[in-house]
């Protein structure tokens, strides 16, 4: 980090983080939305160099659990699909509608301070949730979900555990909840993080 300069973006990432955040990956600091969007795009490069992965599967920036949930929040005031406001959530409902995905999978922050991992998974009508800490999807996060699935598939989909390494502490969630991903998609590749 030292060699790098003070000022200035992060390249070759989807979301532009300042190379101020670099330092949050050597921390015990809590990480954020951009730090964990790097994250997600660093496992999503082994999966977009093999051609069946990258054309079944996708990793999506953390922000798009938040749109899903945002969305969610105005749909008795919008025209979704067709409001500015949905932004890519059509597209990805469609991709996953359409079979051109089997699943997409992204990061959600939920109390505002808890990263868990999420696995949308077509072909098995699946919602796959993990969370280092233990729990259960939050309500509100599940309706705002299956309220976006029901605008693209006419089946309802089943809620179900991706097992994944129990957080110990205070700030590992998110690179615990990147590790879910890395190790469902590719687990030969990435195995679960030991908890100690």
């Amino acid at each position: 980090l030292a060699k790098l300069p003070l000022e200035g973006n992060v390249l070759g990432f989807r979301d532009t983080a300042p190379v101020s955040k670099l330092s949050q990956l050597a921390s015990h600091v809590w990480l954020s939305d951009t730090t964990v969007n790097m994250m997600l795009d660093i496992i999503r490069q082994p999966i977009s160099t093999n051609s069946y992965l990258s054309s079944r599967h996708d990793i999506v920036l953390c922000y798009t659990a938040t749109k899903i949930q945002s969305v969610y929040g105005l749909r008795d005031n919008i025209d979704y699909p067709n409001s500015k406001d949905c932004g890519e959530l059509p597209r990805l409902g469609s991709d996953l509608a359409g079979g051109l995905k089997d699943s997409i999978s992204t990061l959600c922050l939920i109390n505002g301070n808890h990263w868990v991992a999420i696995v949308v998974n077509q072909s098995e009508r699946k919602v796959l949730y993990g969370d280092p800490g233990g729990s259960g999807a939050p309500v509100a996060l599940r309706q705002a979900i299956d309220w976006w699935l029901k605008n693209h598939f006419t089946e309802s989909f089943a809620w179900v555990r991706l097992p994944c390494t129990h957080q110990h502490d205070s700030h590992s969630c998110g690179v615990l909840a990147v590790n879910v991903i890395a190790h469902h998609l590719l687990p030969a590749t990435f195995p679960l993080i030991s908890p100690t």
